[in-house]
């Protein structure tokens, strides 16, 4: 039997023996019991790594070994996984141990890191060999498992393509496309390096190849995050001349490619698609040379159109060959450049004829039925009708698109989508009006900001419905805005009508300028109201006749009338060429920001920045900034840091230069616009190093402007995990500072918007106490933007909370506003709408977090209140069939019907007379009222004690004659004899 170890010392004490056998023996017993008595050998390590270092001892790694164990008890897992490598094989990565466990994860973690630094920040790092087969080894172990999403991640984490390559080509056909399914996720959740993440990505397009029965819709969906247009178009190409399956199943790819809202990607697929379908039906014409005399039949600008679109494929497919794939037949060339496409030289070359050009044909065509008067310089795209009978007898035959070709194009411009929407939003309106008839019965108009508030609410509770029932039986009301107020009016009718893309410059074409209708009454604040509203209409969706419309608009003059009306055609444009890039709409919207006008310079900064969002900007932002510091006027300053930062939308690492220069400059409102920038640039990435600066900023900045911003950029950030929005934020809402608690607040509504977290909500009722009435509208408005689209019985005690301050006139103005915004936010759309920021896809909609951004700045200007319109979009599953028709289906759900109840109507109130209400009285008139009710007190009080005086001594004198009865009575029963006195002397008693 063995003698149990009590105590390590001895064993040490033998490492100090000359006898190299003796070590051993000795270093053979502390591994099997440093797990016991690591603590005693922890005060002897050095003679354990003297040992180790001793090149002549021959059992130097199982000295590694024990030094190894006494570091991993002592918490250096640093110097235990060092030591560890370097006992070579006596480390058994198969040993299922706490240890060995632990330390392969620290393995793997700093493999990782030193991956990342290498492949992503392009730093030169040494990477230990030994490291890397540990790596291989549990990566092996995973695959022979079966573990093959667990590989994919070390394959990501690690930054290692071939090893992804080698794991997915390893498994079966069958479950290969779950796998590429799962990568893809993983790919776009995992990975931060936008580089890295575009190489990962074009990989998966290459593994497709060997899947018998690829996800179309998945391809398609990376081909667009690669910003490869060319390939898409040949994949719907191929559906749509295929069985009524395939261009049915093109269609929904084309709604899921229309849903991610990439305009300009969108175009060029759509003027891929003409060339296809044009060279198809000249192809079956059967005349070898119908190509060039059909094209004398068409119209000019549609020949120049096609030949442009043409010759760019053209220089695409000339020079080097890229690599590429083939997914069933389908040659997929895929883009080595990315996003960056976007900015060389043969994207900008077919820019001009391909965006400008094309995407205003495209949604021209239904429009030129509704406004035959309206001048346009946009032409139909689509292949032009017979010649007529006068023409020659040698006139090419007419070219016929398949009508697949032109229902694509029309889902791909928004035409049948935005259509779709319409209808449902119009149909399933369930807007209260009798709320908004008690919102502007309980505020008085002659306090412009909640008159305005009133009508940014109704503009929000029915965006995108085309109900204009309130505006137009309440003109009186209504005619009271004046000046901006006027201009604010104007614009809500582009919330309203959202997406009205046929009637939409028809609607609004009394109020624009360059109109000799007599029926309007001009003003330039109607007029600029109107070309910002033309833009709320026409978001992400323009043409070349808007763009020449909000040209007109910015050329009208230098009076200061006309500077408005300039102010809201640069808004208008922006939204319009929302992304772009286009070059004719940054030439216009540069010369606006050099007029040395705040109010002009100001709309111009955030165009700018709009057109270029995600663009990255080029040359014309370094002009922006500088500008920025030449300008004296703060509010164009604050436009041209706004503009810059949408410009790097989503560019995350790209933005890096940009964003250093910004929040170092020594101009606050610069650096304003550089948290902006770093909440564009990593919107929804959850990346820390973003998280960290802007919470630097937060806590460090000496302008509480960019204190503000800084805290409220990082739900932009955090977009993506609406719990770590709360989180980061958590201790900042009991901050000193109310522009940190503003913040705070507006991040949590940003990164939880539609979520009605409960976490989110547990954090913002306490702030409802706060003594700061602009924290207070800040509050207000996060929590509307939380609790959109929630059942009635999350929202009903909030409503009760805003009817209360919306009806209180004590109420400081600031909080009233935030109140009548938030009752607007929550029944957004008819109550049929929601803050989304995400995709059915799982991108993240441009539109959404532009808008977002813009809102928060109404902080400085009303207006731009409007802006949280284009984050705004149904909530509803719509199905159509082949026509774009929805047929009728009936869905069960198990829920009980309360859960997505709307809230019952309000009672009609008849309107209240706030001239009663509110009638003067004078202070004598109050002291004689009440010197007369103190005097007739008085004789009430009188009259009461004469009254309790005379009861009292009524009972005094009854008292008395009961007693002089009673003593009579006993007098006569002495003077009786015999037992009868007796009884009666009793009876008394």
């Amino acid at each position: 039997m063995t003698a149990a170890v009590s105590s390590a010392s001895g064993l040490l004490a033998l490492l100090e023996e000359p006898s190299d056998e003796v070590k051993y023996f000795a270093l053979q017993k502390l591994e099997t019991v440093v797990k016991d008595f690591w603590f005693e050998i922890a005060g002897s390590i050095a003679q354990v790594e003297a040992l180790y270092e001793d090149d002549a001892f021959k059992h130097r790694e199982l000295a590694a070994l024990v030094a190894s164990k006494v570091f991993y008890h002592l918490g250096e897992l640093d110097d235990a996984l060092t030591y560890a490598l370097n006992s070579g094989s006596m480390f058994n990565v198969d040993e299922k141990s706490e240890y060995v466990d632990t330390l392969i994860a620290r393995g793997l973690d700093k493999y990782f890191e030193l991956r990342v630094k290498l492949i992503d920040k392009s730093e030169e790092v040494e990477i230990d060999e030994r490291l890397s087969r540990v790596t291989e080894v549990m990566l092996n172990k995973c695959i022979s498992a079966g573990q093959y999403e667990q590989a994919v991640g070390i394959c990501l984490e690690s930054r290692r393509l071939d090893k992804l390559e080698e794991v997915i080509s390893s498994v079966d056909s069958v479950s290969r496309a779950p796998l590429l399914q799962c990568s893809l996720r993983t790919c776009q959740v995992t990975i931060s390096n936008k580089q890295f993440r575009q190489q990962a990505l074009r990989l998966l397009i290459k593994l497709f190849e060997g899947v018998e029965d690829p996800d179309l819709t998945e391809i398609c969906q990376i081909l667009m995050i690669l910003n490869d247009s060319a390939s898409v178009s040949r994949i719907l190409a191929r559906l749509l001349n295929g069985s009524k399956d395939d261009y049915l199943l093109a269609y929904q790819i084309c709604f899921d490619l229309s849903d991610n809202e990439n305009q300009v990607f969108l175009d060029r697929v759509i003027a891929e698609l003409r060339v296809i379908s044009t060279a198809a039906a000249v192809a079956a014409a059967g005349d070898v040379s119908a190509s060039s005399s059909s094209s004398s039949s068409l119209k000019k600008d549609e020949e120049a159109d096609v030949e442009v679109t043409d010759a760019v494929v053209k220089e695409e497919n000339e020079g080097e060959e890229e690599e590429g794939v083939v997914v069933e037949g389908i040659d997929i060339e895929v883009n080595e450049d990315g996003d960056e496409a976007k900015n060389d030289k043969k994207s900008k070359k077919a820019k001009k004829s391909k965006v400008d050009d094309t995407n205003s044909n495209s949604n021209s065509a239904n429009e030129s039925e509704t406004r035959a008067n309206t001048p346009s310089t946009s032409t139909s795209t689509s292949i032009p009708p017979p010649t007529s009978s006068s023409s020659s007898s040698s006139a090419p035959p007419t070219l016929v698109r398949p009508e697949q070709f032109t229902k694509a194009e029309d889902i791909l411009s928004g035409r049948t989508p935005m259509g779709i929407s319409l209808e449902f939003m119009y149909g399933n309106n369930r807007s209260d009006l009798e709320i908004l008839n008690e919102l502007k019965n309980s505020t008085d108009a002659r306090v412009s900001v909640l008159h305005g508030a009133v009508v940014a609410a109704n503009a929000f509770l029915h965006a995108g419905t085309t109900v204009d029932v309130f505006l137009r039986e309440n003109l009186d009301w209504l005619s009271r805005s004046i000046n901006w107020s006027k201009f604010s009016a104007t614009a809500s009718v582009g919330v309203i009508h959202k997406g009205h893309l046929q009637q939409g410059l028809a609607l609004l074409e009394p109020y624009l300028p360059n109109n000799n209708s007599s029926s309007v009454t001009r003003s330039a604040y109607s007029e600029g109201g109107a070309m910002f509203a033309l833009g709320l209409i026409f978001a992400n969706h323009g043409n070349r006749a808007i763009y020449e419309q909000l040209f007109s608009g910015l050329d009208l003059g230098d009076s200061e009338n006309e500077y408005v009306a300039s102010h809201g055609a640069c808004l208008g444009l922006g939204l319009v060429a929302l992304g772009t890039d286009d070059d004719s709409c940054i030439s216009h919207l540069k010369a606006s920001l050099y007029h040395e006008s705040a109010v002009v310079g100001e709309a111009a900064g955030m165009a700018l920045g709009l057109v270029g969002a995600g663009c990255g900007g080029g040359d014309y932002v370094k002009e922006m900034l500088e500008y920025a510091h030449d300008t004296p006027h703060e509010k164009v300053v604050r436009g041209v840091g706004l503009g810059v930062a949408l410009c790097f939308y989503g560019l995350e690492e790209k933005a890096d230069a940009i964003i250093d220069q910004m929040t170092q400059d020594q101009d606050p409102t610069i650096r304003y616009g550089g948290m902006y920038a770093i909440g564009m640039a990593y919107r929804g990435t959850d990346n820390n190093n973003a998280v960290q600066k802007l919470l630097h900023f937060a806590v460090s900045d000496v302008n509480d402007n960019v204190r503000r911003a800084a805290v409220l950029c990082v739900g932009f950030v955090l977009a993506g995990s609406p719990d770590l929005v709360v989180k980061a934020v958590a201790l900042l809402t009991e901050s000193f500072n109310l522009h940190v608690r503003y913040g705070a607040a507006m991040a949590i509504g940003i990164g939880c918007a539609g979520s009605g977290s409960k976490e989110a909500l547990a954090l913002l009722e306490p702030m409802l106490s706060d003594r700061n009435d602009l924290v207070l509208q800040g509050v207000l408005v996060a929590t509307a933007l939380v609790l959109i689209q929630q059942p009635e019985t999350k929202l009903a005690p909030f409503r009760r909370v805003l009817d209360r301050i919306i009806h209180d006139r004590h109420e400081d103005v600031m909080y009233r506003m935030g109140a009548i915004l938030a009752t607007g936010i929550i029944d957004a759309g008819g109550r049929n709408a929601t803050i989304s920021l995400k995709t059915r896809s799982g991108m993240f909609r441009l539109t959404s977090f532009i808008g977002l951004a813009v809102f928060t700045q109404y902080w400085y200007w009303y207006p731009l209140i409007y802006f949280l319109s284009l984050a705004l979009h149904p909530t509803a599953l719509i199905a159509v069939n082949e026509n774009f028709q929805m047929p009728k289906v009936s869905l069960n759900c198990a829920c009980k019907p309360s859960m997505f109840a709307t809230a019952p109507p309000l009672a009609e109130t008849p309107a209240k007379d706030h001239k009663q209400k509110f009638a003067a009285i004078l202070s004598a008139t109050l002291k004689a009222k009440e010197r007369a009710r103190k005097k007739e007190a008085r004789k009430q009080a009188k009259a009461k004690a004469e009254a309790a005086a005379a009861a009292a001594a009524a009972a005094a004198a009854a008292a008395a004659t009961a007693a002089a009865t009673t003593a009579a009575a006993g007098k006569e029963g002495k003077v009786g004899e015999g037992e009868g006195a007796v009884k009666v002397v009793d009876a008394n008693v």
